[in-house]
């Protein structure tokens, strides 16, 4: 009988050792699993508000350049558009440190290129209230810039949605093969 008993008693301790065990790889899994649906939400964020704001800096260049001048209403619909974006942008990249440093440091120099770009256009509207030609002409210079620098973002995260979620797929596996 003392025999079965610590039988019994050395069952029920290696079956809580194994329940504790399954139980604490489920919960790494399940954090693993959160970390990284949080990545791809960052740089999906990321990308959408990048591109956005690029987007709308080509198009006041292109309209600019077209119509040789600067119209008053394009350059706020970009002003407000800027302002809204600029923050998202910072915020993604502050979250996407964290979560994968060395995309950071990637999307970190495209931002900050974005930035500069933006100063450059917003310098470009402020000349527009005095001296509209000219305004029209800087955005036509900026026009290349930034559609460079639009492939460039493009390129970071390959582009589409779908790229973007494979990038997301490979860091995956990439952490957790660290």
């Amino acid at each position: 009988m003392r025999a079965a008993t610590q039988d019994m008693r050395q069952s029920l301790a290696n079956l809580t050792m194994s329940t504790r065990t399954v139980e604490t790889e489920k919960a790494r899994v399940a954090a693993d699993a959160l970390l990284e649906s949080d990545k791809r939400k960052t740089v999906y964020a990321l990308a959408i508000a990048t591109q956005s704001l690029i987007h709308s800096m080509c198009w006041l260049a292109w309209d600019a350049s077209t119509r040789r001048k600067v119209r008053e209403t394009a350059s706020e619909l970009y002003n407000a558009e800027a302002r809204a974006l600029l923050p998202e942008v910072f915020s993604q990249l502050a979250v996407l440190r964290l979560a994968d440093p060395a995309l950071h440091a990637q999307a970190f120099r495209q931002a900050t290129e974005l930035v500069l770009l933006d100063a450059s256009f917003g310098a470009a509207i402020v000349l527009s209230e005095t001296d509209n030609p000219a305004a029209a002409r800087r955005l036509s210079t900026l026009y290349d810039t930034a559609n460079e620098l639009q492939f460039r973002i493009t390129g970071l995260f390959d582009g589409d949605t779908l790229a973007i979620e494979r990038r997301a797929a490979e860091l995956t596996v990439v952490t957790h093969r660290q």
